[in-house]
């Protein structure tokens, strides 16, 4: 008993984390779009994952001495599946708003379960049926009333199906590795990626205005070191589809500040879509409790539950 009190602290310790973080990420798409018109997508990932390895190297310290070539070959797996996360969600951010980036990054809540079960995780019918529900706000929040999805959204799709392989990787690769070395060999790689990219398809810009370096130290400091540490230390504790529903979250922020920062327009409709997501993301932190309580499939289906039970009784007698 002592033990899974313990096990739910952590849980819930760990979910909260992912809360703060998501509203890091959530602020940082502001941030990122305000940027792009200064420098080019790749130059601007080139630069935050730059400052993002030097926190993590200095965090690391020793520490790197313990990296073997499998963590290295493993870190450049996630590293090109981060990297082209966020290659596709830059690249879109000029296309469509901020609110929307955010809102269809989040798609990958349906895609991690789905395509878990390739990767051997069980997915039960209280994730699945919260994960659909999510995914019915989503649709509510970046479909418009023509059924129509512009073509910076299709990219912030890719991004998702990019996130959605990142996460199951990194499920799979925290549980053998230490999160602090392999959080800084995917930035890393990531990085790498990013700048050969950069001096491939761009013009690097001939100064660096003082708010574009501020907004390299947030991206770099915050979203990317803090958050993916977090990411990869949450993701020990937490099954990939409690975690990616946590961090879905991002959207509701990512929107909220595209509507506080740069006035972009948060209808009723969004707001029910939000509520939505709010509400699934609510389901999946309660879920460990009910299910330790209840068990089966724990409080989402619970009436259900005692349905079968009674009737099961009835039978018996």
């Amino acid at each position: 008993m002592q033990i899974r009190v313990i096990k739910i602290k952590k849980q819930f310790l760990a979910l909260a984390a992912a809360l703060v973080i998501t509203v890091i990420w959530g602020s940082s798409f502001v941030v990122v779009k305000n940027s792009l018109g200064i420098i080019g997508p790749f130059a601007f990932l080139a630069g935050r994952f730059f400052l993002a390895t030097l926190a993590l190297a200095l965090f690391c310290g020793r520490r790197l001495a313990q990296t073997s070539r499998r963590m290295v070959l493993d870190s450049f797996i996630v590293g090109l599946c981060l990297f082209a996360g966020y290659a596709f969600q830059t690249q879109a951010l000029p296309l469509t708003t901020a609110s929307n980036t955010a809102l269809i990054t989040t798609f990958y809540i349906i895609l991690v379960p789905v395509l878990g079960l390739l990767f051997g995780h069980r997915l039960s019918w209280a994730q699945l049926a919260i994960a659909v529900a999510a995914v019915f706000g989503l649709a509510i929040l970046i479909v418009n009333e023509q059924f129509q999805i512009n073509p910076g959204d299709v990219l912030v799709l890719l991004c998702a199906l990019a996130y959605t392989l990142h996460f199951l990787f990194l499920d799979r690769y925290t549980r053998i590795y230490s999160a602090l070395l392999f959080t800084f060999w995917q930035v890393v790689f990531c990085g790498l990626l990013s700048l050969a990219a950069a001096l491939i398809a761009e013009t690097l810009p001939a100064q660096m205005p003082f708010n574009l370096l501020l907004s390299l130290v947030y991206c770099g400091l915050l979203a990317t070191a803090l958050g993916f540490y977090v990411q990869t230390k949450t993701q020990q504790i937490l099954s990939p589809t409690q975690a990616s529903v946590a961090f879905s979250s991002e959207a509701v922020f990512g929107a909220f500040f595209g509507w506080l920062l740069l006035e972009e327009i948060f209808s009723p409709r969004q707001a029910l879509g939000a509520l939505l997501l709010l509400l699934s993301l609510l389901a999946i932190i309660l879920l460990p409790w009910a299910q330790d309580k209840y068990g089966w499939e724990g409080w989402f289906f619970h009436g259900f539950a005692l349905k079968r039970k009674k009737g099961k009784m009835k039978n018996e007698l």
